[in-house]
């Protein structure tokens, strides 16, 4: 070996020795000192709760029959009443989750003009989670791609802004994110998000594109960006995801979801579905059941504003809310509510009394 590689693999080892000692104090990432993982995530190096790696499994051990089935109902687009009122039937204050609570979906909220504040204030009062979208929305949706860190301020914290001063919802309550079209901007975007105090994203597309290799790809968990991704977490083309560590931040992945033709699609406005909406129902409540029957990963259903024109899908997705709103280990919670149950993980035995999922107790009656 020269000389020249002598030193070069020493100055490796003083910066790998370095990096394994600043891990033992607290649970961080090296990539600031070297490229690429030292090794591939574990505990041993991301501690929970405030570090998770990407697992399908849930964590702490827990048998995925101790898990409550966590579901997701997510919306990108602007709130106005007219979109308002479709709400209050998707989600009327009759149905509650098992710990007597009412079932709650996640808003990604963008400034445009059609927004209606007013109505962003009641769906927040009414228990849902108001999410950052962006200030404009803009166009081509590559623009995103490459986004400067700048841009990112003015768009996701200045969109932040505008919720809490449009709607007066408390400061600090507005703590998530979706890139507009799903096009994450890589360094600049999470940068931005660890900079201004936002606790997740929920930008990553995952999972297979086609649902014949559905089984052997299962679904994944909340994790954190301790370590960056790996192009299977991140996949969306063309792709610009986070190559540096951001300790805390956390990601909810989109799990592909497919339509009637078993092609994936990230946001169901895409998933090619016939127009019956009992084949909308039945398609959910399939893809559902994979969920609930391995590994319990939250179940994501993710619109945007196109798919309230579709009155077979609507109407699908109510009855599907219904059916499994029956089961006593299934519960539709927020984005937020899905972090703070991977922090601390709870089984089923103890989750009616998890304080997380009861933060709006004034809305919360009896348990079922």
């Amino acid at each position: 070996m020269t000389r020249k590689n002598t030193g070069t693999w020493y100055i490796l080892f003083i910066l790998t020795a370095s990096c394994l000692l600043l891990r033992e104090l607290r649970p961080v990432a090296c990539y600031d000192l070297i490229s690429g993982p030292l090794a591939p995530c574990t505990e041993r190096f991301c501690q929970p709760p405030a570090c998770r790696c990407p697992s399908p499994n849930p964590p702490n051990n827990l048998n995925p029959s101790a898990v409550p089935q966590m579901v997701i109902v997510s919306f990108d687009l602007a709130v106005t009443a007219y979109v308002a009122s479709f709400f209050e039937q998707l989600f009327p204050i009759d149905i509650i989750n098992p710990n007597g609570c009412p079932i709650a979906a996640t808003f990604f909220v963008p400034d445009q003009e059609r927004t209606d504040y007013n109505a962003v204030r009641q769906l927040y009062a009414r228990g849902h989670e108001i999410a950052s979208n962006s200030q404009s929305r803009r166009q081509p949706p590559l623009w995103w791609n490459s986004a400067s860190y700048l841009d990112y301020v003015y768009e996701i914290y200045g969109q932040r802004i505008n919720l809490e001063t449009g709607t007066d919802i408390p400061e600090g309550k507005i703590t998530g994110m979706r890139v507009p079209y799903l096009q994450p901007g890589g360094n600049n975007m999470y940068r931005m998000l660890r900079d201004y105090n936002f606790t997740y994203d929920s930008s990553m597309v995952t999972g297979p594109t086609s649902a014949h290799n559905y089984a052997v790809f299962p679904p994944f968990y909340p994790f954190t960006l301790d370590i960056p991704p790996n192009n299977t977490l991140c996949d969306i083309y063309p792709s610009n995801c986070p190559n540096a560590s951001y300790p805390g931040l956390w990601e909810i992945p989109i799990n592909r979801m497919y339509g009637t033709d078993g092609q994936g699609c990230a946001m169901m406005d895409d998933c090619k579905v016939t127009t019956s909406d009992d084949t909308f129902n039945v398609l959910l409540a399939q893809f559902f059941s994979e969920y609930y029957n391995r590994k319990r990963a939250p179940y994501g259903l993710y619109f945007q504003g196109k798919w309230l024109e579709n009155n077979q899908a609507f109407d699908g997705l109510k009855r599907f809310i219904r059916y499994i709103n029956k089961m006593d280990d299934v519960f539709f919670v927020t984005s937020s509510q899905v972090i703070e149950w991977m922090k601390q993980p709870t089984p089923l035995s103890q989750i009616n009394s998890f304080a997380p999922w009861r933060s709006n107790s004034g809305l919360c009656g009896e348990k079922k």
